[in-house]
C-alpha cells in the first residue's frame, strides 16, 4: 500500500439525529490525509493524458458548522507534467496548491509550462455556503503553447478572472493568440472540433469573419441540460464574448451576450 500511496479520511456529525434533519448549526468535524507518489489513477480514468507524472499530498482538518465550516491544512500536486498527443504538447513543471488563509477561506496558486510559455494561476474561496462560496480565480500567461501539430500551432497569452458564486460565473478579461501553420479556417474549424470531442467540450470551431483576420475560437460546455455557456476569443485580433442561454422550456429559452456587443434576448419556437 505504501507503494501505491495512502488515503485516509473520517467525516462526523457530532449530535446529529435523523429525526431533525440537517441544520446549518450542525457541528462537523473531519480530517483527510493523502499521500500518492503517482498519478497512475488520474491516468486510468483519463487516457487522453499520457505520461502523466507527478505527487499529491494533503493535510486537512475541518472543524465548525455546515453553515460555518472551519478548514485548516494544505494539499498540492508537485512536480507533474503531462502529454496531450491530440494536440501535440507536452505541459510540465505543473504544481498546484491550496491552504487555508486562515479557517475562513481557501487560497490557491498554481503554474505550468508549455513550449516557451507560462501559466499562473491565484485565487481564492470564502467558507461561507450561505452565500455560495464565492469564489475569485486568476489565470495569467505568456505565450503557452495549446496546440503543436503538423497543421498548427497555437499560443496564448491570457489575462482572465473568473468569480463563482452559486451557479453565477462571471467571467472577464482577455485572451491573446497566435496562429502559424497550414491550416484554413476550414481547416482549422475540422481540428477544433477534433479537440474539443477528445477533451469533452460540447462545442469547439472555428468562426469566420468577414475577413480571415476576424476569425474566433469558439468553446462550449452544457453546465447543466438546461444551461449552455459558451466563450469566443480572436485567433488573430483580440476580442472576446461570453454567451449564456438557458431553456426556460423545451421551446423557449433566454439568451445573454457581454463582449463587443451586450444584449439579452427570449427566444421561443411555434410548432404548428
Amino acid at each position: 500500500m505504501e507503494q501505491d500511496g495512502r488515503v485516509e479520511g473520517r467525516l462526523g456529525l457530532p449530535g446529529w439525529s435523523p429525526v431533525g434533519g440537517l441544520a446549518e448549526a450542525q457541528p462537523v468535524v473531519g480530517h483527510l490525509g493523502l499521500a500518492l507518489p503517482n498519478l497512475d489513477l488520474v491516468a486510468a480514468w483519463v487516457p487522453a493524458l499520457q505520461a502523466l507524472q507527478g505527487t499529491v499530498d494533503a493535510d486537512i482538518t475541518l472543524a465548525g458548522s455546515l453553515g460555518e465550516p472551519d478548514i485548516e491544512g494544505q494539499a498540492h500536486l508537485r512536480d507533474a507534467s503531462v502529454e496531450l498527443p491530440d494536440l501535440g504538447i507536452r505541459v510540465h513543471d505543473i504544481a498546484l496548491a491550496m491552504h487555508s488563509g486562515d479557517t475562513h477561506f481557501l487560497q490557491y496558486s498554481g503554474n505550468a509550462t508549455s513550449g516557451d510559455g507560462t501559466l499562473k494561476l491565484s485565487g481564492r474561496t470564502e467558507l461561507r455556503p450561505a452565500q455560495g462560496w464565492p469564489t475569485v480565480i486568476e489565470v495569467k500567461g505568456e505565450d503557452f503553447e495549446v496546440v503543436d501539430i503538423s497543421q498548427a500551432r497555437v499560443v496564448v497569452s491570457p489575462s482572465l478572472e473568473a468569480r463563482l458564486q452559486g451557479r453565477r460565473m462571471d467571467l472577464q478579461g482577455d485572451v491573446l493568440g497566435s496562429a502559424a501553420g497550414t491550416l484554413g479556417i476550414a481547416g482549422g474549424d475540422l481540428l477544433a472540433k477534433q479537440i474539443g470531442a477528445s477533451i469533452g467540450l460540447h462545442e469547439v470551431r472555428v468562426r469566420s469573419g468577414e475577413t480571415p483576420e476576424q476569425a474566433s475560437l469558439l468553446l462550449g460546455r452544457y453546465l447543466s441540460p438546461k444551461l449552455y455557456v459558451q466563450y469566443a476569443t480572436g485567433l488573430f485580433v483580440p476580442s472576446h464574448e461570453v454567451m449564456v442561454r438557458y431553456h426556460v422550456t423545451p421551446k423557449v429559452h433566454v439568451q445573454t451576450q457581454t463582449g463587443a456587443a451586450h444584449g439579452a434576448d427570449i427566444f421561443y419556437r411555434i410548432e404548428r
